[in-house]
């Protein structure tokens, strides 16, 4: 493939490439930042959901819901990344649910899914585990992948071809 067929082709899921972008930058600069001082803790922890309180030298982590003038951090967990496989199982999926449902169904339908999806599986992971930091796109590759197949089962037309070895695959992973 040719640069400009290479660019036609990414500017149809814009959107997930930029999804990727973020996730990827923020996984190099968590390690870079965690440990090195209290600014990069709480650069951190102004990514999770639970409130980080600065004592001295010590940090501790809430399990508080964050106020609404921090409404962010309702959504930023998707991009914590803690493992080279984390990152990439998390990659690779969201590349290829991500850009079927953007390529068929346009840039805000997956805007809007990714945004459901994250608040809802960031809200369960916090009420399920409070205290601890938690990040991935997991929630959202899920359901970005029950929401590929109940739709191609719906409306098989719809462009979205989800192969259904990877279906098989994820249900045992």
């Amino acid at each position: 493939l040719s640069a400009p067929t290479v660019f036609a082709l990414w500017q149809k899921f814009t959107l997930t490439i930029i999804l990727l972008v973020v996730s990827t930058l923020t996984f190099f600069l968590v390690p870079t930042l965690w440990g090195k001082s209290l600014g990069g803790v709480h650069w951190l922890a102004n990514m999770t959901m639970q409130l980080l309180t600065i004592d001295g030298d010590n940090f501790s982590l809430q399990a508080e819901l964050p106020s609404i003038d921090q409404w962010w951090r309702y959504w930023t967990p998707i991009f914590l990344h803690f493992s080279w496989m984390h990152i990439l199982f998390n990659g690779l999926m969201l590349l290829e649910m991500g850009r079927r449902i953007e390529i068929a169904q346009g840039s805000q339908r997956l805007f809007f899914l990714v945004m459901m999806c994250a608040l809802a599986s960031n809200l369960t992971q916090f009420f399920v585990d409070q205290g601890n930091i938690f990040g991935g796109m997991s929630g959202v590759i899920y359901a970005l992948i029950g929401y590929s197949w109940l739709y191609q089962l719906l409306k098989p037309a719809a462009g979205i071809d989800m192969p259904a070895g990877l279906m098989v695959m994820m249900l045992f992973w």
